[in-house]
């Protein structure tokens, strides 16, 4: 869990978390979860959040794709585009949550490597 208490906030600030998440692999597809949990910090005067995800993917793969997951378990697409950084594709996503609205749920990433190639 990571925690943070920004005294005096302005309306709008950004807040970057660089970390490595877990990736298993479930039914031959590489798999990793964020847990998106928004809701202790939404209310009526702090209405909408965006989180960004930019996803640096260090290794070749194919068919990624990016989902939302809330409380119903029902897996949404999710939008993403993908830039290059040098030899490095990043894929990059952006995730709304709303005061008084269903929350998207945790963010999905699932892909597949290159045929004969394990991801590391």
């Amino acid at each position: 869990m990571i925690y943070c208490k920004i005294e005096n906030a302005p309306n709008n600030f950004t807040l970057e978390i660089h970390y490595r998440h877990p990736i298993q692999v479930i039914n031959g597809v590489y798999t990793f979860l964020y847990d998106l949990n928004i809701s202790p910090y939404l209310s009526p005067w702090c209405n909408k959040s965006t989180a960004y995800f930019n996803i640096r993917m260090e290794t070749n793969y194919t068919e990624l794709n990016a989902y939302t997951v809330g409380s119903d378990r029902k897996m949404v697409p999710v939008n993403y585009t993908v830039t290059k950084d040098g030899t490095v594709e990043v894929i990059s996503i952006k995730v709304t949550s709303e005061y008084n609205m269903p929350l998207p749920g945790d963010l999905i990433i699932t892909f597949k490597c290159d045929q004969g190639q394990i991801c590391r």
